[in-house]
């Protein structure tokens, strides 16, 4: 598994966490926890929105800038 190169994340790709964090609101994603990109961004915080792959907990929000250093993809899309 390599990490991209790219600073977006692709819809529909399942991403695992490589370094835990806590978004802005207080959730805390670990490390190697599965988080799937569903293409909601906010552009007035420069976030992008990942949803968990079991469709259990809440949404975690990661800033557009560090989100290649905090996940891997892990079906990118070619």
């Amino acid at each position: 598994m390599k990490k991209t190169n790219n600073n977006k994340p692709q819809r529909g790709v399942t991403y695992k966490c490589v370094k835990s964090f806590t978004d802005k609101w207080g959730d805390r994603a670990r490390k190697g926890q599965r988080l799937v990109y569903d293409g909601s961004f906010d552009f007035d915080g420069g976030v992008y929105v990942m949803k968990h792959v079991s469709g259990r907990g809440y949404n975690k929000a990661i800033l557009s800038k560090k989100f290649t250093e905090h996940f891997i993809a892990l079906n990118p899309v070619k």
